[in-house]
């Protein structure tokens, strides 16, 4: 993960320089969407802004209420965007594809999953 730290010059309340800190940093940290595989077969889709670190969260059952009985999971999909905003919205439209068109997006970035 990468993080930026930055002292931004602001004027008492005015507020802005707070929120031009966060919009910096969130572009600088990245944001995914990803999809892991459950030990069921199974697949999770969501959004992070470091995937290693999720993954080892549902890993060890703090992620996902999903995953936490389907562990281990295993990282097999990922895509980055410049906001969050962007990525949940990407997280949202692959949630609701069948499991099919979500092979078929996992195979035509990273080739065969299998």
């Amino acid at each position: 993960m990468r993080i930026v730290r930055a002292k931004i010059p602001c004027q008492p309340k005015c507020g802005f320089a707070l929120c031009l800190a966060v919009i910096v940093t969130e572009a600088v940290m990245g944001n995914f969407i990803y999809i892991v595989e459950c030990a069921d077969g199974t697949w999770y889709t969501g959004w992070t802004t470091d995937p290693d670190r999720r993954v080892h969260m549902h890993n060890t059952g703090k992620g996902a209420k999903y995953t936490r009985s389907r562990r281990p999971v295993r990282l097999i999909y990922t895509e980055e965007y410049e906001t969050s905003v962007e990525a949940q919205r990407r997280e949202y439209e692959i949630k609701h594809l069948t499991r099919a068109q979500k092979e078929a997006i996992v195979r035509e970035k990273q080739g065969d999953i299998r």
